[in-house]
């Protein structure tokens, strides 16, 4: 079951920052890139480093343990396109950010 789940405020989340949140079962990272609002999850494929801690450029978060960079937007690796984070649907309300989790599904 799909349901949206109040995680941050909006000024909790500085640009291009990230922030880990835990909702449930899920560990997420928020960031803030360009004034706009990304949800990942929280730990990269490669060896569990975790994102939040990393760089934001471009659209893109860094992971700080080897490097490896993810784009916000689609959680595509820039190397290898088959490599992928979970991403999250985010909304705004007000101050709020909410982000959309299944409940059913797998957690990050």
């Amino acid at each position: 079951m799909k349901k949206y789940v109040k995680v941050a405020l909006k000024s909790e989340v500085p640009e291009d920052t990230g922030k880990l949140v835990k909702v449930e079962d899920f560990q997420i990272a928020l960031f803030k890139s360009n004034g706009k609002f990304y949800a990942v999850g929280a730990f990269c494929p490669h060896q569990g480093g975790p994102l939040d801690e990393g760089g934001v450029s471009e659209g893109q978060v860094t992971c700080p343990w080897h490097g490896w960079q993810f784009h916000l937007k689609t959680g595509k690796c820039d190397f290898d396109q088959e490599i992928t984070i979970p991403t999250y649907t985010i909304k705004e309300k007000g101050e709020e950010l909410w982000i959309e989790i299944d409940t059913e599904g797998d957690s990050a």
